[in-house]
Parts: structure tokens; sequence; C-alpha cells
């Protein structure tokens, strides 16, 4: 009577429960995200497959090793196993490596799970600690045989022991589900949890694919049936999932299609130690003879860009030009304004130039500035559309777009779906791999989620985060990510077309927040190499080179917004400046390595701002050199607070090399503090420009604490404390990079202001002045 009493207590229990419960768990996801472990195993003994698991049902941390332990991992048909630990961690080694297997996962007690079609291709963790691989107790084995189905019997082997506890005679430690030494309901509430269930109703475990070029979008994505494009990957792929890709080239865009999850992103990644490359060029081979040694194709779109075997090469112009995109072959302007361009060494019949774009740099040089030819004659060429009308004067340009400058082996010119190309006598196309640029992107990211793109190569196209957040591109090597001459937003100041992902400057193109550009190697961009808008971004531990060949207002990284942070980079060959922040609010820029700046442009800065409310920007730990300008003026400066800024913090910072000032400001400027940076090899701060006609609002600027090896001049509104010049630099070790303080410089120790967060943790009786503290953090900067 009393176990029937207890049996229908269990079965009302049970499904009150099943009303209150079994709804979460088809709601509720249980798939649990991929990454790899670090370090990959040595491929002759095959990787490191781990994770955690844990029952669906909460348990107390005194429970938690009893309960957490246990679980049996097997990979069927190998004999290859692993027991979960107190902590639910498995460990397998030596997987053989590209073959794909079932992992069994059993526990007396529990249903038995499987997850099929899992392939080590490098060492990874199938569950991470903060989302284990939940299992479902309530299986309980009847003379040694689990039915792999939570059911009645269940219900009546847990009825026999209910109320019992450890201390009883006849307990069974397996209906004991939470470990707590007792048979009681809180075991029925874990059984009614998953009551009705089989092994069969576990959700899908996140799925592997692969996609090669060898493959067919008509298989099933395994290893050994893999897709061929990645857009059909993309097709399939839902959060928590994985696209492995195979060695090979892909002329197509990366798009994903489905966002991720914050503990289930969706991943594409290149197979281990295999390369990747994605490629928004195509490969041209249908070529004829047009005329002598130039042979023409069809391109159903337009291109902008052109590559032979790999080697980018010039649009046909005047005057010929070799392939250094920072140097490009020029001829002198004697005048130019918004409307014509005059030139002695233009000789050219009438109408030679018509349609064409000049590109020119004149007068201040700034930027570089370009036009369409409406018509053209000796010495002379009327333009419309001048990108910057007040700017006016000498200087230097060059004419492309026109096919009667095809007149050079390696120059293209393209017209109306057709390229036409010019070779060397005896030469063929055929010869060469050719590639056309006709597609802006190498990945689209634009309105998803949770997207991680990893070890993966990009050819000849920009990245597309507009309005995407938490993604991340990790150790990607992309190059040449813009290129231009003609600038179709209408003005050589592309900063006033940033809210555009479209615009021409843009590269990684990051128009959302929370993202993550992190190891990656950027190289090669007529305008940015990574454009930063929206808000809390971070760039972290890159390589960004070669950026602004046009010679605009674009840089190695351009930032705009607020909350982002660029740290530990490498930033170098820039047109103009290194990073821009004319934009940027409450942003860290810190321990990055900037050197060569003005490439092309004249009066421009390492690192600047203009017109910047900078909100607490800083700027900070830094290493800043070879800033140069071969104007007139020869303006290029380390640190460049242009005009109208306000509210940054300099500091901590070593800048050399410089050919106008390591750091200044122009007026008018508030709250432009410059403290503890370390100077040298650069002019005297004699000069802080303002515009004529300009009313001086200027409050609040200050240098403090300065170790410089110029003088440093009186400014309106400037306030300078404990600044030290030195005739020679008192650092250990310049060109090794070693600034630290030597021992024997007693005017530099302990002799600085104190500055409430930002050296108020100094050694000895106050702080050093410079950019190092004696005895302090050895900091160095740069990408590892």
């Amino acid at each position: 009577m009393k176990k029937a009493i207890v049996l229908s207590f269990l079965l009302i229990t049970i499904f009150s429960s099943l009303t209150l419960n079994c709804i979460q768990i088809f709601s509720k996801s249980v798939l649990a995200s991929t990454n790899p472990v670090s370090g990959a195993a040595d491929n002759s003994y095959g990787h490191t497959v781990s994770g955690y698991i844990r029952p669906a049902f909460n348990f107390s941390d005194t429970q938690a090793a009893a309960v957490l332990s246990g679980f049996r991992v097997e990979l069927e048909g190998t004999g290859l196993s692993s027991i979960t630990n107190e902590k639910g961690y498995f460990e397998i080694k030596r997987v053989p490596s590209n073959e794909t297997f079932v992992y069994r996962i059993s526990k007396s007690g529990y249903l038995e799970r499987k997850i099929s079609n899992v392939t080590a291709t490098e060492n990874i963790e199938m569950f991470q600690q903060s989302s284990p691989l939940d299992m479902w107790a309530g299986d309980v084995p009847v003379k040694g045989i689990q039915d792999n189905s939570i059911n009645m019997i269940d219900v009546v082997e847990i009825a026999k022991f209910f109320n019992k506890t450890s201390s009883d005679s006849g307990f069974l430690a397996i209906v004991d589900f939470n470990k707590d030494n007792a048979v009681n309901i809180a075991d029925v509430i874990v059984l009614a949890k998953s009551f009705n269930m089989t092994s069969e109703d576990y959700p899908d475990y996140k799925k592997f694919y692969f996609v090669s070029p060898k493959g067919s979008d008509s298989n099933n994505g395994s290893i050994n049936s893999p897709f061929k494009t990645l857009q059909k990957a993309a097709s399939v792929l839902n959060a928590g999932d994985t696209c492995y890709i195979r060695e090979g080239v892909y002329h197509e865009v990366l798009k994903p299609i489905k966002s991720g999850t914050e503990k289930l992103p969706v991943t594409f990644k290149a197979v281990q130690g295999e390369n990747v490359v994605l490629n928004s060029c195509d490969i041209v081979s249908d070529w004829s003879l047009y005329s002598e040694n130039v042979f023409v194709a069809n391109v159903d779109q337009p291109v902008t860009q052109v590559f032979i075997d790999g080697v980018n090469t010039n649009e046909a112009r005047f005057p010929n030009s070799g392939n250094d995109l920072f140097s490009p072959e020029t001829f002198e302007i004697t005048s130019m304004n918004e409307k014509e361009v005059l030139s002695d060494e233009l000789s050219q019949p009438k109408d030679t130039f018509n349609g064409g774009t000049i590109w020119a740099m004149v007068g201040d040089r700034w930027i570089s500035q370009v036009g369409k030819i409406a018509s053209s004659e000796e010495g002379k060429l009327l333009i419309e559309g001048n990108t910057w009308v007040d700017n006016v004067g000498k200087g230097v340009g060059f004419i492309t777009g026109v096919k009667a400058a095809l007149d050079k082996e390696g120059e293209w010119y393209y017209d109306n779906g057709k390229i036409y190309l010019q070779l060397q006598n005896s030469d063929h196309p055929s010869n060469h791999k050719i590639e056309v640029k006709t597609r802006k992107w190498t990945i689209d990211l634009s309105s998803k989620e949770y997207i991680n793109i990893k070890d993966l190569n990009t050819f000849g196209g920009a990245a597309n985060l507009n309005q995407s957040n938490h993604c991340m591109l990790d150790n990607l090597s992309m190059e040449y990510l813009s290129h231009f001459t003609y600038i179709a937003s209408g003005s050589s100041w592309l900063r006033h077309d940033w809210t555009n992902i479209n615009y021409d400057g843009v590269g990684v193109g990051i128009f959302g927040s929370y993202n993550t550009v992190s190891n990656c190697k950027i190289n090669w961009s007529a305008g940015d190499g990574i454009t930063l808008y929206g808000s809390d971004n971070r760039v972290e531990n890159c390589t960004v080179s070669n950026c602004n060949y046009s010679g605009t207002d674009c840089n190695p990284i351009t930032v705009h917004g607020k909350g982002h942070v660029i740290t530990k980079n490498t930033i170098y060959n820039g047109g103009r400046g290194l990073v821009s922040l004319n934009a940027a609010k409450k942003v860290l820029v810190t321990y990055n390595h900037c050197y060569n700046a003005g490439l092309m442009n004249w009066d421009i800065g390492g690192i600047y701002a203009w017109g910047a409310e900078g909100e607490g920007t800083e700027i900070a730990y830094n290493w800043i050199h070879d800033i140069y300008s071969d104007g007139v003026y020869k303006i290029g400066n380390g640190v460049y607070m242009d005009n109208y800024c306000k509210d940054f913090y300099i500091h901590h910072n070593v800048i050399w090399n410089c050919s106008y000032n390591a750091f200044n400001y122009s007026r008018p400027s508030n709250n432009i503090y410059f403290y503890n940076n370390t100077a040298f090899n650069s002019g005297d701060i004699s000069y802080s420009y303002i515009p004529a006609g300009t009313e001086d609002t200027s409050s609040g600027n200050r240098m403090y604490n300065n170790l410089v090896g110029f003088n440093i001049g009186d400014f309106p509104a400037l306030e300078k404390k404990n600044n030290l010049k030195a005739d020679i630099m008192p650092l250990c070790d310049i060109e090794n990079y070693d600034f630290q303080l030597t021992d024997n410089v007693t005017q530099a120790i302990d002799s600085g202001e104190v500055i409430r967060g930002i050296n108020d943790n100094y050694l000895g009786e106050g702080p050093d002045i410079g950019a190092y503290e004696k005895g302090g953090e050895f900091w160095k900067a740069g990408a590892r």
C-alpha cells in the first residue's frame, strides 16, 4: 500500500513538473561553441579533443564533484575514450587527423548521447566550460541494462528507493541524481524534466562543415564530401556551427547568412596549415589581339585594378610610371584651379585626354585632388568636378583613365565591358595569370552578429562590417583592400563621407560595435587599412602598412566614434598620417609602434586630429618616429593636435625623427595635455598656428614632465612645468629601442609633477621626467 501511494505521488509530481519544465528542453539551446585548444598537437600522433560535460539540472557546489565526474566519452570504433573529472572535463589525445567519428557520451542513470560527424583538423575544445554539453538524467539501469528512454520503468525504479538515504540498507546511488545522499523529491523533479525523452530527442549538436575547391555544392559538406563554395556553406550554417575551408583560392565574397550568438558564434576558418585565399578578382583568359602588343577581353563588371602574376599594374597614364605606388611619375603643373590645369609638359594634340582623370598635388598639398577632363589641348586641361576646389597653385600630377595613354607594357584600360592590356613584344596574356578586380568586398558581415573569421588570406578587396556587432577577424593576412583614383564621393576630404560604408577610402570597414580585429596583417590600400566607426571596437596586435597611396584623407587606421581601443599594433608607411582621430571620443591609442608617415602629403601628423572633441581620448605608451614632410614648410609632427581639438591626454610616448615637431597643437584648442613624453631629433616647439581672423579661445593646455632634446616655446593658454631639455638624451640604447633613463641622469629622477591617474604609481619620492620611470616597467610598443 505504501509503495502504491508513493508511486501515485511520483506520477502527480512528474506530470506537474512536465507542465512547467518540459517545454524548456526544446526552447533552451544546449549547443556548445567550439574553440581550438592552444597549441596544435603533432599531426603524426593526431590531435587532442577535449571539453566539458554536465547534467541538465542545478546542483550545489558541494555536490559538483560527484555530479560532474564519471561521464565516459568514447570515439566509436577506435578504443579511444576519456572519463570526466570532478570539473566535468575530459581530454582524448591522439585522435586521428582529418577523420570523421561518432562520439558517444554515457553515464549510468543518464540517457546516452551521440555526437556524429566530428572531424578533428586541429586540437579542439568541443564544449567550453561556460557552455558545457548537457546530459539528461533518469534512464535508470534495470538488471544492468538501460533502454535509452526515460519512461515509466524509470519511475517505478525511483519509487522503489524513494526517501532512502545513503545510510539506509538498499540505497541505490544511481537514482540519487543530484548526489545529496538521498532519493527525494529533488531527484523526482530531475527525472520529470526529461520524462518521455529518448536518446534521439537530444538537440542537434553544432556541426562542422567543409569547403574545398575540389568539392561540389551537391555534397553534404563533410570532410570527405565537401561543398565547393563558401556561399553554399553559409546557407546551411547555424549558430555554433563551424565551416572549415580547405586550401585554395575562392573567387567569391564570404557572406554569412545567419548570425551566431554570444555562446554560439558562427565560425569560418582555414583548416590548420592550409593556405586559403579569398580573392575579389576574377581571372581573365579569353584574350584576342587588338593591335600591336595590345590585347582585348570582355569583362562584364567595371574593373578598378589589375594584377599580372600577382603584381599590381598601372592603369594607362601620362606620364608612364613604375610600380612604386607612393612615388608615381608626374608632370609639373604651373597652375591649377577649380576649372583648369596649365602645364608646359602637356604637348599632346587637342582632345587627347578628353574623358580622362587628372590626379594632382598642388598648393598646400594637404591632400590630393582629382577632376574629370572635359577637354584638352596643348598646355591646358579644362576640368570638371575638382574634388578640392579651394586649393590652387603649382604642383605635380598625372593623367589616367584614357585610352590614348595606353602605351607601355603592363598598362591597362577599361571601357564599356572591355579591358585592354599592353604587353611586351612577343609576349601573350596566356603566359601570365591576369586578374581583374571586379568586387569591392572579400568579406561581408553586414548586419550580422557573433561571426568569427579566422586564419584566412584575402586579396584585392575590403571587409564590410556595416552595422555588425560582436564579430571577430583574427589572424588574417589582407592585401590590396581598396584602390581608386577618381573619387566618387566628390571630395578628397573623405572624412566628410565617413558614415557611408561604400565610400572610396574604406578598408576593413567597422561600422558597428564590440567588434575585434586581432593578429592581422593588413597591407596596401589606396584608402584606409582599418576604418573604425560605431563604438567599443578593438584593434589589437595587428600590422597595418602601406596605406593611402591615393594621397587623400585616409590612413592605415582612421578612427571615429566612441570607446574604441587601438593597442599593440605596428603601423607604418602612410601617404599622409598613420592614425587619424578626427572624430574620436573616449578612445585609447596605446602601445603602438608608428613610423614612416608623410610619404605623399605635406603638413601631416603621425597621430593626428582636427576638430575633435576627444572626451578624454588617450594617446599613451606609443613609439612614434620618422614623421617627415618634404614640403616647403616641412610640417611633419609626431602627435599633431590641429585646430579646434579638446580634451586629449598625450602621455608616456617616445617620439623622434620628426621634420617639424615631436608634439604640438594648433589653436584654438582646449585641454590638450602633454605629460611625461620623451622626444628628440625634432624641431623646437616655437609656434602654435591659428588661422588668420580666428578668435583664440584656447584654454587649459599643458606640457608637464617631458624629457626633450629641443626647446619648448611660450604660447597663449599653455602651462609648462618640469620639462627637461637634454643636449644628449640620457637614454640607455636608442638604436635598440631601449628608452629607459641611464644611471647618471639625476635631474630627471623624482623631479616630475604628480598627475593623478597618469604617473601617480611612481617609485621613489616623485615621478620621473619622461616616458619611462627609472626601475619601473620597461614597456614596449608594437605588434608581437
